[in-house]
C-alpha cells in the first residue's frame, strides 16, 4: 500500500447515504445493490449535500425515472466522491475495497467502470479497518514494551 485516504465529507460520501436512499425508495437495502446492476438509463445525483441530493432523488421519482436508474446514479456519484482522494493518492491498477457500502455490487461496478480496473472486495470487507486497528495496537503495545512486534508468531488475543 502507498497511501490510505478516506472521506472527510458529509454524508453522500458514506453508506448512511445509501441507507437513507434506499428509504426514500422504498426498497430493501441488502437490494439496492443488484437493482443498480439493471439500470438502463441512469440519473447522475450531483449534489455534494445529502439534503440536496434527496430532493434530487425526490424528483427523479416524481418524473418516473426507474429505482433502479436512480440507484445506479447514486453509485455513480458516490464513485464520483471516491474519486478525488483516489486520485490524490496516485491510484493505478487493482483497487481494494473495504467498508460496508463494499457489499454492494452496483458501487462495486460504478468503480469499475468509472476507474476501468478490477475492484477487489476482501471477504470480510466491513471488518478490515478494526482489523487494522487491532493490529496497530498489538504494534503500540510491543513498542511500549520495548520489543519488535513479530506478526508471525500466535496472537494471545
Amino acid at each position: 500500500m502507498r497511501q490510505f485516504k478516506t472521506n472527510d465529507k458529509c454524508t453522500t460520501g458514506s453508506g448512511s447515504f445509501i441507507v437513507r436512499a434506499a428509504k426514500y425508495l422504498q426498497v430493501k437495502l441488502e437490494g439496492v445493490g443488484e437493482l443498480a446492476l439493471n439500470a438502463k438509463d441512469p440519473q447522475r445525483i450531483s449534489s455534494v449535500c445529502a439534503v440536496l441530493a434527496e430532493s434530487e432523488i425526490i424528483n427523479h421519482v416524481s418524473a418516473g425515472v426507474s429505482v433502479e436508474d436512480i440507484v445506479y446514479g447514486i453509485y455513480d456519484s458516490l464513485t464520483d466522491r471516491a474519486s478525488m482522494p483516489l486520485k490524490r493518492a496516485g491510484s493505478a491498477g487493482e483497487l481494494i475495497f473495504i467498508g460496508g457500502v463494499a457489499r454492494q455490487q452496483g458501487m462495486v461496478r460504478a468503480l469499475e467502470n468509472r476507474w476501468k480496473a478490477k475492484v477487489h472486495v476482501p471477504y470480510y470487507c466491513e471488518n478490515v479497518c478494526a482489523l487494522g486497528a487491532a493490529l496497530l495496537g498489538v504494534k503500540r503495545v510491543h513498542a511500549v514494551h520495548h520489543s519488535p512486534p513479530s506478526l508471525k508468531e500466535p496472537c494471545e488475543c
